[in-house]
């Protein structure tokens, strides 16, 4: 009879300091449970039994924690590692989107500094931002092959979906020969479409900081400061420090203009286009 008692005992209270273990419990509620399941045993060798498969019980659960512990450990700090890095010697910073952002401008060295700014579709900068000057736009010669919309009198040779404009070839988005992040940066860094500027402002939080705005992802908390350079227009820089233009890589195939991010210290906007003679920031992404 005692040994029946014994075993249903050690049945019913080994069961259950599983179940605990398993589930909602931990190791000191499975000994408080066998402290009572062992008060109808009188048999001291078979309580030495349950005590010592209990232990192992628990000793076993104890170090599968561990283990499970380090291990997400491990994961959270490869995952710390990543949030940043560099590509080609410039950093970036993983905002948890579809591709990775860098932490300044082409032509700055830190996040505060406004850069270069580039006409759409060119590589260098120059001393003077307009239609006579770009790179794919020829003057008027007097020809009446040489017609841009309705306006100047300029006629554009690359880029173009309209045949009022000048040279039709359907290219819609800046090819990496033209792409100043890319000839600039090198790797595989390259100017943003203005779908993936739609991201950032969708997934991020904007904050003005009196000269720019820090964008900080919603995703992961990550950071990275766009500061308002202003443009290039003719000689001359305007707005800097309470406007910021960038561009991104997007043709609007309606017009001799492209897709722009716009801010000012109110809101950020990227659904607007702009002449591309302008010189504008550029913020290059890369893939993940």
């Amino acid at each position: 009879m005692i040994l029946l008692s014994v075993l249903a005992s050690f049945g019913q209270g080994y069961y259950d300091v599983g179940a605990i273990t398993k589930g909602r419990g931990n190791s000191s509620q499975a000994l408080t449970y066998f402290t009572e399941a062992q008060e109808s045993v009188t048999d001291a060798g078979t309580v030495g039994k349950c005590q010592s498969k209990i232990a192992e019980c628990i000793s076993s659960k104890k170090q599968s924690e561990e283990a499970n512990n380090r291990s997400n450990n491990s994961v959270q700090l490869e995952q710390s590692t990543l949030s940043s890095g560099y590509e080609n010697g410039h950093e970036w910073v993983d905002l948890g989107l579809s591709v990775k952002w860098a932490t300044c401008n082409v032509g700055a060295s830190s996040p505060n500094e406004y850069g270069n700014y580039f006409a759409w579709g060119e590589t260098s900068t120059k001393d003077k931002y307009d239609w006579s000057t770009h790179r794919w736009c020829r003057v008027n010669n007097g020809s009446k092959d040489y017609f841009l919309y309705h306006t100047n009198g300029y006629y554009i040779t690359k880029y173009n979906c309209d045949p009022e404009l000048g040279i039709v070839d359907y290219i819609t988005s800046l090819l990496l020969s033209d792409d100043p992040a890319r000839v600039n940066w090198g790797g595989n860094w390259r100017m943003p479409t203005i779908h993936e500027f739609g991201e950032l402002l969708e997934e991020c939080s904007w904050k003005w900081a009196g000269n720019g705005y820090m964008v900080t992802s919603e995703k992961n908390g990550n950071s990275i400061f766009l500061p308002a350079a202003g443009y290039r227009d003719g000689l001359t820089v305007d707005k800097a420090g309470s406007e910021g233009v960038y561009w991104s890589s997007s043709l609007d195939i309606s017009s001799y203009s492209a897709w722009r991010l716009f801010f000012d210290s109110s809101f950020p906007d990227a659904g607007g286009t702009t002449v591309r003679y302008l010189g504008f920031s550029v913020r290059p992404v890369t893939d993940n």
